[in-house]
């Protein structure tokens, strides 16, 4: 310890004070340190910033002696873009035909009788060239015969989107990883035969993906996998919206219900209200039962909705309720509820 305490002593000895450097490093430091903070980086980059600013600045004032083979090199590129543009616009009007084709096919099955689906493709000018080619395509439908085709956001309805909208994720289901699909208003305007191969589709969609569907018909809810039933209630202060898991009694009950209403023309809002004031609530119970154990063989053995028959099963429902038919001898005759359009079959 001594030792070293002497050498440092010595070392001592050797330096002289120097003011002046001492404030021109200090004022190097700090011109250091504000140049670092006005571009942003850390001091310690500051000089392979310097140099990589003189590279950019040596580019700039000789750019002029090489504008010629820069532009013979744009000129070799916008002709190797605007081949490999027009092959993929062969390829992808070609492959247009068929989906078209497809997808017509399938609104035809989804009740879109004479419809057609049709895919316009336009040549982007310059500007508006991009990574994907130079095409502009637009979808376009004609949803009824005899209309021209028009753009499928303009023309078609709600219900006729989502039906399209199932026809090509139908058409792309082996070829697209989307994990999860929602189709509301996809019944719209439909029923019978129809809304039962509406079903069979989603069905069919729903073994590849998670579908989500809000339906309203029982040909349509029959075919899902799992089924939720969503509930309104309302207080004098609140509304509240509640979503329930249905077991396979549970479905079959609701379906059977959604049956009976559909059947006799009935709004839930009107079975609830008028219908139940129709019937004392043991011919009430009576009615559901039959009508839960024709939809329970339908629904278990899977048979199709649309062979029901409306009058047939009205002419069961007034055979085990008597006063629909007017035939009950207690109580004063009431008249028979109004008569409604038949559901489709």
């Amino acid at each position: 310890i001594e030792e070293a305490v002497g050498l440092l002593r010595d070392i001592e000895g050797t330096i002289e004070a120097d003011p002046a450097l001492l404030v021109e490093t200090e004022n190097r430091l700090g011109q250091y340190h504000s140049l670092a903070r006005k571009h942003r980086i850390e001091p310690e980059t500051i000089y392979a910033y310097w140099q990589n600013m003189i590279k950019d600045l040596g580019e700039l004032e000789h750019g002029e002696e090489n504008i010629e083979a820069l532009e013979e090199q744009l000129k070799a590129t916008k002709k190797l873009y605007l081949t490999a543009a027009e092959n993929l616009s062969k390829k992808r009007q070609k492959a247009a035909l068929s989906m078209c084709k497809k997808i017509t096919d399938t609104m035809q099955e989804l009740g879109m009788t004479g419809g057609q689906f049709k895919v316009a493709f336009e040549t982007a000018e310059e500007p508006a060239w991009k990574s994907h080619g130079t095409d502009l395509i637009e979808f376009q439908v004609a949803a009824n015969p005899g209309q021209p085709a028009g753009n499928i956001a303009k023309v078609a309805s709600g219900g006729e989107l989502s039906r399209i909208s199932l026809a090509i994720q139908l058409l792309a289901s082996d070829h697209s990883n989307l994990p999860t699909m929602i189709f509301d208003e996809v019944d719209t305007g439909i029923g019978g035969g129809i809304a039962e191969v509406v079903g069979q589709k989603l069905r069919a969609l729903g073994n590849k993906a998670q579908v989500l569907c809000v339906t309203h018909l029982p040909q349509v809810a029959a075919q899902g996998h799992q089924h939720l039933q969503v509930n309104k209630s309302k207080s004098d202060k609140t509304t509240q919206t509640r979503i329930d898991r249905l077991n396979e009694q549970q479905k079959i009950d609701e379906i059977a219900l959604v049956v009976l209403m559909a059947t006799l023309g009935l709004a839930r809002w009107s079975f609830e209200k008028g219908f139940l004031d129709y019937v004392n609530a043991l011919e009430q119970g009576r009615l559901e039962a039959v009508a839960l154990s024709l939809s329970a063989e339908y629904v278990r053995a899977n048979r199709s909705w649309s062979t029901m028959d409306g009058r047939q099963f009205e002419s069961i429902l007034k055979e085990n309720v008597p006063r629909l038919s007017g035939n009950d001898e207690e109580g004063p005759h009431r008249p028979p509820p109004p008569r409604h359009p038949e559901p489709d079959n």
